[in-house]
């Protein structure tokens, strides 16, 4: 008898279809009718795997859109930051030509209003290697490139 039951649990779980609803096991229309379920279950599993490729996809390109924006506001920050070593080095040359053209003025003679005051007690001037005056304070033992007043 255990192989009867097992007919009948297979019957019961068998889901009938229009086309297999009065049809023989075995016959032409009972088979017809499986083959038609296994190709709606394995369209139905395309449909899903279609699905979840088109959510692969959109993950995806959502990922290259927020890799791309990452790309921009990297490059954005390094261009900022090399505009503002730009703007630094241009002042930087700014503030070197104006110590140039101050010195410059000093060492005009034509525009000179005359022979500088002498030195503050205790202090000397010098010139080194390069030629540039230094002050010197024998009293105090200091040095500056200033001169003192």
């Amino acid at each position: 008898g255990g192989g009867r039951g097992g007919k009948q649990i297979r019957k019961r779980n068998r889901k009938a279809s229009p086309m297999s609803a009065g049809a023989a096991p075995g016959s032409e229309d009972w088979l017809d009718a499986q083959r038609l379920a296994w190709a709606r279950k394995k369209m139905q599993e395309a449909a899903l795997e279609l699905q979840l490729a088109q959510k692969r996809m959109i993950a995806r390109q959502e990922q290259r859109r927020l890799i791309t924006i990452t790309q921009a506001r990297e490059r954005a920050a390094l261009a900022r930051a090399a505009e503002a070593e730009r703007v630094s080095r241009a002042r930087q040359e700014a503030e070197r030509l104006n110590r140039a053209r101050a010195a410059a003025a000093l060492l005009d003679a034509g525009s000179a209003p005359g022979p500088p005051a002498p030195l503050p007690e205790g202090w000397t001037a010098h010139k080194d290697s390069k030629g540039r005056t230094y002050y010197k304070n024998h009293k105090l033992k200091t040095t500056t490139w200033n001169r003192p007043e």
